[in-house]
């Protein structure tokens, strides 16, 4: 959050650091990018996996606070 900050307030440098790890970011988000255009079948995949995962918990509650109502 602070280098968000230094951002506004329009540094005269970026320091070493921050310019790393925005490189690190942008190559990231390119093999991201890469990856949902290669594999959409894998990643449709992957998502319904993770919205069954996300699922099961909150199933779970629901059924604990039934039985505690009970």
């Amino acid at each position: 959050m602070m280098t968000f900050r230094q951002f506004a307030s329009k540094p005269e440098s970026i320091p070493a650091t921050t310019s790393w790890y925005l490189a690190d970011l942008g190559e990231a988000r390119g093999k991201q990018d890469l990856f949902t255009k290669q594999s959409p079948q894998k990643l449709k995949v992957l998502r319904e996996d993770a919205m069954i995962e996300s699922a099961e918990p909150k199933r779970n509650y629901v059924l604990k606070y039934i039985d505690d109502i009970e």
